[in-house]
């Protein structure tokens, strides 16, 4: 039974010894730049030898000087020789490195392939080429950078075609990229855009119910008050107040209706509006400008400036103007900036300043 045993341990030496010997031909080939015959070699032994085999492929590949230079094949026997190389014990790794294979050999050799590959990606410049790298050369050193060169190809891509739906596939796809920022600015442009290219009070009004956060709600709102105040009639102010009253116009077209309306500022108006306008939403207005009506205002001077004030001495319009009349049908001509307007006694310019002279009021 010891001389069976002997006998088998000595002819599994001997095939060790014979496969070691074919292993080390390839290397011997390499080394003379015999491409075609390493490669031949290590095919031949992948099974039976792939830590040494696979290393041997993988510098075949890398290297430019022959026509099976390819970097993926040889990122893709680098990775096979390392999970190999994890599965053998000490003996065996001992015994490869007569062929110079050791942790430090398979690391260097795959940060150099990467290393090349990242080059190679960088030349082409491409979204493709960054993209090929990542996935081929996933976890390498280079990872980091690459994926940042990436996705500003991306973001390039996307902004070339300027699309809402480019722009949304980008920030969906790189969440964590720099460029998001950037890209959700044009998302918002590219969306007010398509949108709203028909121009009509339906778009601008969907517009701004599915996207309350955008920069542009604005510009949809005034859009909104410009189609349907055309004329700035008091029928059509009314209507839009009533059919938009979150619009950010809204006030003010209740400011032109209430102006129109009063501007006589007889106390009778302002019992009519308040009947006729119920849903005004500054009633106080109304009690204050109705008592305002039946007051007498007159001109007062501080410091070269006019305002005016009521019987009592009570500062009822501040002292701004350079010039002022008495009032006249509840409107008192003021001069602003050389121009004559009218303000009622509320202090409200009814009339803009438009002319070189002004007088009572009639």
């Amino acid at each position: 039974m010891k001389m069976k045993c002997l006998i088998t341990g000595v002819i599994c030496l001997f095939l060790i010894s014979g496969l070691q010997a074919q292993v080390r031909k390839g290397f011997d080939a390499l080394h003379e730049y015999d491409f075609f015959r390493a490669r031949k070699l290590f095919l031949k032994y992948q099974q039976k030898e792939p830590v040494a085999a696979n290393y041997g492929l993988a510098l075949v590949h890398v290297d430019r000087l022959n026509h099976f230079h390819s970097l993926d094949s040889a990122q893709k026997r680098i990775l096979l020789a390392a999970d190999a190389w994890k599965l053998l014990g000490e003996n065996k790794k001992r015994r490869l490195l007569q062929f110079g294979v050791n942790d430090s050999s398979l690391g260097v050799l795959q940060k150099r392939i990467c290393m090349e590959a990242f080059t190679q990606a960088r030349e082409l410049n491409t979204f493709e080429s960054y993209t090929h790298y990542l996935t081929v050369y996933s976890g390498s050193q280079h990872q980091e950078e690459a994926e940042a060169l990436r996705n500003k190809k991306a973001y390039e891509l996307a902004k070339a075609e300027g699309s809402s739906s480019a722009y949304m596939h980008f920030i969906t796809q790189y969440p964590h990229a720099l460029e998001v920022p950037r890209a959700k600015e044009r998302l918002d442009d590219a969306q007010f855009r398509e949108e709203t290219s028909g121009g009509t009070v339906a778009e601008y009004t969907q517009f701004i119910m599915r996207h309350p956060q955008s920069k542009h709600v604005e510009e949809a709102e005034n859009q909104v008050y410009n189609l349907e105040v055309p004329r700035q009639t008091m029928e059509e102010l009314y209507r839009f107040v009533k059919t938009y009253p979150a619009n950010r116009n809204s006030a003010s077209a209740w400011e032109i209706l209430y102006l129109r309306f009063t501007a006589d500022q007889r106390s009778e108006r302002f019992a009519e509006f308040k009947e006729k306008y119920p849903e005004y939403p500054f009633q106080d207005r109304i009690s204050r400008d109705f008592e305002l009506s039946g007051t007498r205002l007159f001109p007062v001077v501080s410091d070269g400036k006019w305002g005016f004030a009521d019987s009592l001495g009570h500062v009822i319009i501040p002292f701004q103007y350079a010039e002022v009349g008495h009032f006249s049908e509840n409107l008192a001509p003021v001069k602003i900036e050389g121009k004559t307007a009218y303000l009622n006694k509320a202090g409200i310019r009814v009339i803009p300043p438009l002319f070189e002279e002004g007088y009572s009021f009639t």
